[in-house]
């Protein structure tokens, strides 16, 4: 289902993304488009409070000070290996629009990443605005009564940005949200009050007691072991025999309301509501047995409750207890049209709203599931993952399908390949898969279609590592994306997050997906194993155990004196850490870890004749 919301850049850190195809219009739309995002992988000391971190990211970004910028702190987020702190940058005490720093420390408190979208070259700035609290009002009810009248609501704060010429300048940042037509969009206004910018916030899919339902899982067809026809149809809502077959009996906690003497469909983190699209209220069970068939209202309502309910608590149960954990409002039945969406309201609340046009969307779990994806991009890294380039968003659809495969695939491995299994791949639309032929850099204009590139990386993996692992890849990533992330960023990022989950032990696998879908030319040093490059050297690591517990020296030996000239340490980014020379008339090197930070480091042995052997060393 397709819902429009419109924001007029009033800051606010709401995301849309659309499963479906052609629901996300990106024409008019200026979009910042070489954004320079520095991925420095680092291990510095962290500094100590968070004043003192500011000045440091202050120091690391001399265009900051040059341009008058400062950084304020919108957002922690606590990781299982770390944290990260995600600015703001302000001019003159007004918010940058699109621009975003993040700082990541580890658990060891180093400072391991520090990002930033502000290396796009400024051509200076402009004078400080003169706009007052009536002016900005003024403009705001212009521009309601021009583009929507009345029904639009309208909010506003004043704002700095880059326009066209790249030039920081004030501006007005509104927000629009008409609810009967489910838009939500943000523009960004000069000071003339003319448009310079707008963005889709919605993110479109082209006494507490136990509740006992019936519901697809994940969908029909995958139950059935069947693909789109004959009998196997949607046959425009109505029961059929095999779709009431298809239910499978599950539970989850909902409400009990003592006063009206009824069951409520909400949980700590799912309510079902009514936000205004069609204008049906949910259900309200009067026993703990909510059995509904698929042409009942209360069958959407339930599949939504369970759904989302079970993935959250998988989420909590692979120990990222903070992504996403609150509750958020859910419609299975806001509009008529084929399409759904997650976006934030003016509040800062999530919600989700479903269409019922085709396939009712609630009825495919990997529709559900897509969207909340969305939601958890947008609340791991808030204003930092707010998606302001065609990359950024492909990058979104890409992790909202990967999120819909690796949930049903781990339900049921029958057509993993196809998204939107029941939903999709049908009269109504085509679906997507997570087998995409085409590789990286992105080749088409539709932001769907260059996703399944990043699924069909992440699902290659996926293959070969195991969903959980995968999962915890995708979840701690989410944490370093931002607003002009691309997806050799990304990919970086899952590299980092294998470093400090497992050590770096999946590194064959992550480059090997990654470079076949061109996602990274070459993996470097994240390479493990030992790497022999035209030497056929038998070099040996001996008290690996104690190099990684500090409790010893790691011992390289290697039978032919004089094979190396030379051994560098690496770090997981390739920096340079120590360098052993004179090699020519030795046969072993000893290496200590005790000055090491724990992850991942790569010994490159530079042969006197040529060529090099690499080994990985882990440190915990």
């Amino acid at each position: 289902m397709k819902i429009k919301v419109w924001s007029i850049l009033l800051g606010f850190t709401a995301f849309t993304a659309s499963a479906k195809e052609g629901s996300q219009a990106l024409s008019g739309l200026y979009n910042y488009k070489e954004p320079v995002t520095n991925m420095q992988f680092m291990q510095v000391p962290a500094a100590k409070g968070i004043s003192a971190l500011v000045q440091w990211a202050q120091n690391q970004l001399p265009e900051l000070e040059r341009n008058g910028i400062q950084l304020s702190l919108v957002q922690t987020k606590a990781t299982p290996v770390g944290t990260y702190y995600h600015f703001e940058p302000q001019w003159k005490g007004r918010p940058v629009f699109g621009q975003a720093v993040s700082v990541f420390i580890d658990l060891s408190g180093n400072v391991r990443q520090l990002t930033s979208n502000l290396g796009i070259a400024m051509n200076g700035v402009a004078a400080a605005p003169q706009w007052n609290t009536v002016d900005s009002n003024a403009i705001a009810q212009k521009f309601q009564q021009q583009y929507k009248g009345p029904s639009l609501e309208v909010r506003y704060k004043q704002i700095a940005f880059l326009n066209s010429e790249r030039v920081l300048t004030p501006g007005l940042e509104l927000l629009g949200v008409n609810v009967k037509e489910g838009v939500s969009t943000t523009f960004v206004l000069d000071q003339q009050g003319q448009t310079a910018a707008y963005f889709s916030r919605n993110r479109y899919n082209t006494k507490d007691s136990v509740l006992q339902s019936m519901v697809f899982v994940p969908d029909p067809l995958t139950y059935v072991h069947q693909y789109y026809g004959g009998i196997y149809v949607d046959n425009n809502d109505q029961d059929a025999q095999w779709l009431t077959d298809a239910r499978v009996p599950v539970d989850f906690p909902a409400t009990w309301d003592i006063t009206a003497g009824n069951f409520i469909l909400e949980n700590p983190l799912v309510k079902i509501a009514n936000l205004g699209g069609s204008l049906i209220n949910p259900v309200t069970p009067a026993t703990n047995q909510a059995f509904y068939t698929r042409s009942q209202r209360g069958f959407e309502e339930c599949m939504m409750m369970y759904h989302l309910t079970t993935f959250q608590e998988y989420i909590q149960s692979l120990g990222f207890a903070n992504i996403m954990n609150r509750q958020i409002l859910a419609d299975p039945h806001y509009t008529t049209l084929d399409n759904s969406f997650f976006s934030v309201d003016v509040n800062g609340n999530p919600f989700l709203a479903l269409g019922t046009g085709g396939v009712d969307d609630a009825e495919d779990a990997d529709v559900i599931i897509h969207e909340y994806g969305h939601g958890l991009s947008w609340d791991a890294s808030g204003v930092s993952s707010t998606a302001f380039s065609t990359e950024r968003f492909s990058l979104d659809e890409g992790i909202g399908d990967y999120f819909a495969s690796t949930y049903s695939r781990g339900i049921d491995t029958f057509r993993w390949k196809d998204v939107f299994t029941w939903d999709g791949h049908n009269e109504y639309w085509e679906g997507r898969t997570a087998d995409y032929s085409a590789k990286y850099p992105l080749g088409s204009t539709t932001i769907h279609k260059n996703g399944q590139i990043w699924n069909t990386a992440m699902m290659g993996i996926w293959g070969d590592a195991g969903k959980e692992v995968t999962d915890k890849l995708m979840l701690q990533t989410l944490y370093g994306l931002q607003g002009t992330s691309t997806f050799p960023d990304a990919a970086r990022l899952v590299m980092q997050a294998d470093t400090l989950l497992y050590g770096g032990t999946h590194g064959n696998i992550l480059c090997k997906w990654f470079t076949d879908r061109n996602i990274l030319g070459t993996c470097g040093n994240w390479v493990t194993g030992l790497e022999e490059t035209a030497m056929q050297e038998h070099v040996q690591l001996i008290n690996s155990a104690g190099f990684a517990s500090g409790t010893g020296d790691a011992l390289i030996t290697w039978p032919t004196e004089g094979a190396f000239n030379q051994a560098v340490l690496l770090n997981i980014s390739g920096q340079e850490l120590q360098k052993f020379d004179g090699l020519q008339q030795r046969s072993q090197l000893r290496i200590n870890s005790d000055k090491l930070t724990p992850g991942v480091y790569i010994l490159q042995l530079q042969g006197t004749k040529g060529g090099a052997q690499r080994l990985k060393l882990v440190k915990w």
